[in-house]
């Protein structure tokens, strides 16, 4: 199984039709099978033919075997994912280096890409999201921050996700 978040730079009416037009493109390419370093290199191409050069997309690429309990993954720049290990009861970042998507448009996007593979146990569960979360301000001005989204990751893990989800969000 594939799984793919990213993010878009911009606003409104513009940022809308071009995730729309990614969105179609990147279930093109993830279909021919590609590695997700392939897949980042392939889609840094599309990028650079269909977006304006101010626009950039960050985006991650999971490749999940669930006979192997392993991922092999790429990041262009998306927010590192979060593992929650049961075992250790622990949280770490899948981070590994990676260029955005349209900011290099005339040269390979490969060699500032790292796909990795790393594996998991039952019960691990992985926590994916957008700097939405971490730079949400609150009244005072202070961003949520990675600090505390791992902090509430710890003390929500053991809800279902919709309620995970809801109380990161509250």
């Amino acid at each position: 199984a594939n799984l793919v978040i990213g993010d878009i730079s911009g606003k409104g009416a513009t940022a809308a039709f071009n995730t729309a037009q990614m969105k179609g493109i990147f279930h093109s390419l993830i279909q021919l099978g590609y590695g997700p370093k392939n897949f980042l290199e392939l889609a840094n191409q599309a990028c650079s033919r269909c977006l304006e050069p101010e626009t950039f997309i960050t985006i991650s690429v999971f490749q999940i075997d669930v006979q192997n309990n392993s991922i092999l993954m790429a990041r262009a720049g998306h927010c590192p994912a979060l593992h929650y290990c049961k075992s250790k009861n622990s949280i770490s970042y899948l981070n590994s280096k990676g260029l955005g998507l349209g900011i290099l448009r005339d040269e390979p996007l490969s060699p500032f890409l790292d796909e990795s593979l790393m594996t998991y146990s039952t019960g691990d569960k992985f926590i994916l999201f957008t700097d939405g979360i971490v730079e949400a301000k609150n009244k005072k001005g202070l961003a949520f921050g990675y600090p505390r989204l791992e902090q509430m990751a710890l003390e929500f893990i053991s809800l279902e996700p919709v309620s995970f989800n809801k109380r990161i969000v509250e």
